[in-house]
């Protein structure tokens, strides 16, 4: 297997087990951050990588968001889902 798909290969296990057993994850880290070895590179770089995402998730940055934003067209008695033919945007 070429060194590249056992990076690949690592990064994939790694995100899914961030994903799912970050405990276990965090466990694994400690024992793994000084290895040279392609496949545990990748795993370790698809743990962080999914932390990153997560920390990036919009619903984890402004919770609620979308309920407000919902609730005021509602109050305001504006569909979101209608088009109005009305209004040409030509830019």
């Amino acid at each position: 297997m070429e060194k590249e798909d056992r990076i690949l290969e690592g990064f994939n296990a790694g995100y899914t087990i961030q994903q799912y057993e970050p405990e276990l994850m965090q466990t694994l880290q400690k024992d793994l951050e000084n290895s040279n070895d392609p496949y545990i590179r990748g795993f370790l770089a698809g743990a962080k990588e999914y932390r990153i995402e997560k920390e990036m998730d919009r619903s984890n940055l402004f919770p609620g968001l979308d309920e407000g934003i919902s609730r005021d067209f509602q109050e305001k008695g504006i569909d979101k889902g209608a088009k109005d033919k009305g209004i040409d945007m030509d830019v």
